[in-house]
């Protein structure tokens, strides 16, 4: 479920309707100034975004600004009787997503302004992701996302060699596997 929740939650944030970018520009700013466009990447699908905990820059070329999504602590499984491969017992599980802005922007304050202003555009596409008519986006695999029981956002200024994160948000979601039983 860890694979999905992550690749939901950055398909949504690159999401050509409610995603980072096309919410950007509604945004409320103190001044003209509008961040850049974001690429996003995760876990799943580029390798680097685990290796910036070891502080690890990401490959020469990487697009930034960018948002990184990656799982965000451990997973609960919720169990419900016993568990076989013909009757699952697995539930539901509370997965934390987390979010973080990646810039390589010089100026300190430039770069906390515009990490400020795209988690406030983050926040927006993972409220949206919990409405109806985002429905498709919440599911992959056999895998659903339901409602988002927390958002929290954190203040993070840290250099990752000649960038720097500035800015997260851990969201925590219930997953649930769709999928009546498994077969072996």
């Amino acid at each position: 479920m860890h694979l999905e929740a992550v690749r939901l939650i950055a398909n949504a944030l690159a999401d050509s309707t409610i995603g980072v970018n096309a919410l950007l520009d509604s945004v409320p700013r103190l001044d003209d100034r509008r961040p850049a466009n974001v690429q996003v990447y995760d876990e799943t699908r580029h390798g680097w975004v685990s290796r910036l905990e070891l502080n690890e820059a990401p490959p020469e070329g990487t697009a930034l600004p960018a948002l990184i999504v990656l799982l965000g602590g451990p997973i609960q499984w919720q169990y419900k009787g016993r568990p076989t491969f013909d009757a699952p017992a697995v539930i539901a599980a509370p997965v934390s997503i987390a979010v973080h802005f990646l810039t390589r922007e010089s100026n300190t304050a430039l770069a906390v302004t515009d990490g400020l202003i795209v988690m406030r555009a983050v926040r927006g596409t993972l409220q949206l992701l919990t409405q109806g008519d985002c429905k498709a986006l919440r599911e992959m695999n056999h895998v659903r996302l339901d409602g988002s029981a927390d958002l929290q956002q954190t203040r993070q200024f840290t250099p990752v060699e000649d960038s720097v994160l500035a800015g997260a948000i851990i969201s925590t979601w219930t997953a649930r596997e769709t999928l009546p039983a498994y077969t072996p």
